[in-house]
């Protein structure tokens, strides 16, 4: 009886796998079509792009080391804030290495990209709360 269920639990261990591998494959694949269409990762790209630009922008909102006036504080808290958020992006952006040129290197960035996907956009989700926050911030802040 043991066997028998040791039997069932293996088939369903190695069929889990193919459904899981070609899936991956499948996925790979569209990859790899895609951006040697130039069209796969541009998200990413964009994404990248634009959280480049806000680090920029964030660090013109923080004084280099003048003391913050009390009207400011919340806004250079925020900024703070929001530049670790935007670095901890950058860094998983570049876990994914968008830069590859070879096909294995384009799989293995759809696998990272795939891998960290949930993350991403937790920190994409965090770091928009944190711009409507300073937007609002500014807005009082120019008042």
């Amino acid at each position: 009886m043991a066997e028998a269920l040791a039997a069932v639990a293996l088939a369903g261990n190695v069929l889990q796998f193919f459904q899981t591998a070609t899936g991956f494959a499948l996925s790979a694949g569209k990859m790899c079509r895609s951006q040697l269409a130039g069209e796969a990762s541009e998200d990413l790209k964009e994404l990248r792009t634009i959280t480049t630009d806000l680090q920029a922008l964030l660090q013109k909102l923080r004084p280099p080391g003048a003391p913050t006036p009390d009207h400011r504080m919340g806004l250079t808290t925020l900024s703070q804030d929001c530049a670790e958020m935007v670095q901890t992006l950058l860094t998983q952006l570049d876990k994914i290495g968008l830069n590859g040129q070879g096909r294995v290197d384009l799989v293995l960035a759809e696998f990272r990209a795939t891998w960290h996907s949930e993350a991403i956009r937790g920190l994409e989700t965090r770091i928009a709360r944190f711009r409507e926050q300073l937007a609002l911030q500014l807005v009082f802040t120019v008042k």
